[in-house]
């Protein structure tokens, strides 16, 4: 067992730590690799237009109409981070507005859609289709405002928020 106390807090950064074993039998070594990551990775969302999933807008760069005449929702959003080159997940929820909080607040959850296990920086996207945007019931979510709210963490936990406005227009 070993230990050492550095003087002052290590910067962020990668560090190697050569660990060497004497015993009567020989001696052996190894070379321990690790980060120092405090500064949190940063996410930002594209607007999104008004969103019609029964009648996609013809052209418009959010919407792309499927063979079976449904519609998918398409999110952009830029991701960054000093040290990760993969975020550790990206987790999207939808809200529903509440007149009473800012855009950055959370309303009332609405959907978990599903999370991004690992994904490189830089830019993304998220497709939600129409079976994501279903109630239990399974009717559409009703007309209205909402927010998406995506999350992100990098490989050492530290995580940001974005939330962008959603106007669902059947």
């Amino acid at each position: 067992r070993a230990e050492y106390k550095p003087s002052a807090p290590l910067k962020d950064g990668k560090y190697d730590v050569l660990v060497r074993a004497k015993s009567n039998v020989g001696e052996s070594q190894a070379i321990w690799s690790f980060y120092v990551d405090t500064e949190a990775p940063t996410v930002s969302i594209e607007a999104v237009a008004p969103y019609a999933p029964r009648a996609p807008a013809e052209g418009q760069a959010l919407r792309q109409a499927q063979g079976d005449g449904s519609s998918k929702l398409f999110v952009y959003y830029k991701t960054d981070d000093n040290l990760s080159t993969f975020l550790k997940s990206i987790t999207p929820t939808l809200y529903r507005a509440d007149p009473s909080t800012s855009l950055g607040a959370s309303g009332t959850l609405v959907k978990e859609l599903p999370v991004i296990e690992q994904q490189s920086k830089g830019d993304n996207f998220i497709t939600v289709d129409n079976s994501e945007l279903q109630m239990a019931n399974g009717e559409l979510l009703p007309d209205g405002t909402y927010y998406l709210k995506i999350k992100v963490f990098d490989m050492a936990g530290n995580e940001d928020t974005a939330t962008t406005k959603v106007v669902l227009d059947t």
